[in-house]
């Protein structure tokens, strides 16, 4: 479960970025957060992470309120929550097995399980045969599968997914965001920031939507309205 309540972000320089935020998140939900770029939906993400700290309200993770939480605590939330991004920044000089790995070396987790919690990441997303190749003898999507991967090894309750198939083509985005179901569907809340309509108004799902910093929609299998390249159309 993720419940903001009544959540607001100003910066320094006063810009405020989310204004007076409300959700309540059920735990194994499948959420799209839409809205045009300067929305609030990075800032959003950030405060899950608490790679930013709340400016008002009250977030709470679990069983944890991220704002009564102190840094050395962090790894509470963090084993929690995975993310996975536009970029998929893998480590290049490491094997796609032990770029995976990396997430749970971090955490301390005993070889021979990471050897099991890898190999299962990497069956789940469809890798598991290219573990011993270099990220760049990988096509973009295959990276970006790999960089899920990572993001699910741990085995978090929430994945956070960040415009993750930006600057993908038609076929390996339909293959991500499959991917991304299946991981729903095996338990994990999935919270995923995109601009792609067409991918929202063909898989419909919970749609909560940003404008300006504030909550203006809170939809139930919900569509989202915004230009759309003809080209983007998608084969399931």
């Amino acid at each position: 479960m993720i419940r903001l309540t009544k959540v607001s972000k100003k910066f320094s320089n006063g810009t405020l970025a989310l204004a007076d935020i409300s959700v309540a998140i059920p735990q194994g939900e499948f959420i799209y957060v839409v809205g045009p770029s300067g929305a609030g939906k990075s800032t959003l993400f950030k405060l899950l992470l608490k790679e930013e700290e709340l400016s008002a309200g009250s977030i709470q993770v679990g069983n944890v309120l991220l704002e009564q939480l102190k840094d050395r605590h962090l790894y509470m939330v963090r084993r929690q929550v995975g993310i996975v991004g536009q970029e998929d920044l893998l480590l290049p000089y490491l094997t796609v097995a032990k770029n995976v790995d990396y997430a749970l070396q971090v955490l301390g987790t005993p070889r021979k399980l990471r050897q099991e919690k890898t190999a299962k990441a990497l069956q789940l997303v469809g890798m598991f045969s290219q573990k011993d190749h270099y990220p760049e003898e990988l096509s973009v999507g295959q990276r970006k599968k790999v960089a899920i991967a990572r993001a699910i090894v741990t085995e978090p309750a929430v994945l956070i997914a960040d415009e993750p198939t930006a600057n993908l083509d038609a076929k390996s985005a339909v293959e991500v965001m499959k991917l991304l179901l299946r991981i729903n569907q095996v338990g994990a809340t999935i919270l995923l920031a995109t601009h792609d309509s067409t991918m929202v108004n063909t898989v419909r799902n919970r749609v909560v939507e940003l404008q300006n910093g504030r909550l203006v929609r809170d939809e139930y299998q919900g569509g989202y309205t915004r230009f759309t390249d003809p080209k983007d159309t998608y084969v399931w």
